[in-house]
């Protein structure tokens, strides 16, 4: 179980962390 969950918390970091570049991104698209 403690398996499964250390995969779903890594699986939600990751979605998390592409997540944040993806803003990142898209600011630094934008002109200021």
């Amino acid at each position: 179980m403690a398996l499964q969950t250390s995969i779903s918390t890594g699986d939600l970091a990751k979605k998390n962390e592409q997540s944040q570049q993806k803003r990142a991104a898209e600011k630094a698209a934008k002109p200021k």
